[in-house]
């Protein structure tokens, strides 16, 4: 069985796609009970944005995105991007009787993100033991994803600002002094 979401995002198209990977055998507390249980995984792709120029070539797309995913996948790993994945989901399915715990162990053992060589398309992965709960919680994943990292662009951004406002600044306070310096030197001799 697989089930097909597509999502639009950011005017960017997002293809969530969850197939069943097949049964997996769960032991109970006995080692006579043996339950088969289907899980089925999602997948989500969104673009990678960077303040590159667009005009970069295939090497220096793969030379200088992985560093930068690599930092962002473990932010992206941390609880607290979890926990607005999970409101987000609960924002969504407000009925979902899924309760938190579940929902970590799937981040914990069913989720996996990878930068697609030569692109910058990012893929999200969930396995879930529901199609709906594995393309939904992708579809989250996705989503918070891409806010944390417009927030953090923003962040860099008035960061690098501040920098350069205080530089300018700067500069402007020492040509103040090198102006008052030369009137100085020309003010007592007459030199115009």
């Amino acid at each position: 069985m697989a089930l097909l979401v597509v999502l639009v995002m950011v005017g960017l198209p997002v293809v969530v796609l969850a197939v069943a990977l097949g049964p997996t055998h769960d032991v109970g507390d006995s080692a006579v009970r043996t339950e088969a249980r289907q899980t089925y995984k999602a997948e989500a792709v969104y673009e990678f944005t960077t303040q590159a120029s667009d005009s970069v070539n295939e090497e220096h797309i793969d030379s200088t995105l992985e560093p930068r995913f690599n930092s962002c996948y473990a932010r992206f790993q941390r609880r607290e991007v979890q926990d607005r994945v999970i409101a987000r989901y609960r924002a969504k399915h407000p009925d979902s009787a899924i309760d938190t715990q579940t929902l970590r162990d799937i981040f914990e053992n069913g989720f996996k993100m990878e930068l697609l060589p030569r692109s910058c398309l990012v893929r999200t992965t969930i396995v879930a033991g529901d199609p709906t709960l594995a393309a939904d919680l992708a579809n989250a994943y996705v989503e918070v994803c891409e806010e944390v990292m417009v927030e953090q662009n923003k962040t860099l951004i008035e960061t690098a600002l501040a920098f350069l406002s205080s530089v300018l600044a700067e500069e402007e306070r020492r040509l103040a002094e090198i102006e008052n310096a030369l009137r100085e030197t020309r003010d007592p001799k007459r030199i115009e």
